[in-house]
């Protein structure tokens, strides 16, 4: 509160009577907007009100649910398939990378000693 507000609270006159008649009758601070924040915060993380999320998540279930089973697929299938791609995926890196040293290991018995002679050469001029 400002030095201004302060002067005006106790000394009678009818602006500080005002001040502190609206200071009594205002709500403890945070009591109420702690329960509108936690409402707004997890409607802002699902998107929505609650019940309208679940509705549109359940007919969304319904469609890929339905689309599933006109391909043939089953959940399980479909986290086996998932698996497997990720897995052939790092084997194929594991793989790039094992070539890639291989490489590096090949030309360094050819660059290491071509760089040592080279500092012993320049080292006596």
């Amino acid at each position: 509160m400002s030095r201004v507000a302060e002067a005006h609270v106790g000394d009678g006159s009818p602006s500080g009577e005002r001040l502190a008649i609206e200071r009594a009758e205002r709500p403890v601070r945070g009591a109420r907007k702690v329960s509108k924040r936690m409402g707004s915060n997890l409607q802002r993380f699902l998107g929505g009100s609650p019940l309208a999320v679940l509705v549109k998540l359940a007919f969304l279930s319904l469609l890929v649910g339905a689309f599933m089973s006109f391909l043939g697929v089953t959940p399980g299938e479909l986290i086996g398939r998932v698996w497997w791609t990720i897995r052939s995926a790092l084997d194929v890196s594991v793989e790039s990378l094992r070539e890639v040293g291989r490489w590096i290991v090949y030309g360094a018995v050819v660059v290491v000693p071509l760089w040592l002679l080279s500092r012993v050469a320049n080292r006596g001029r």
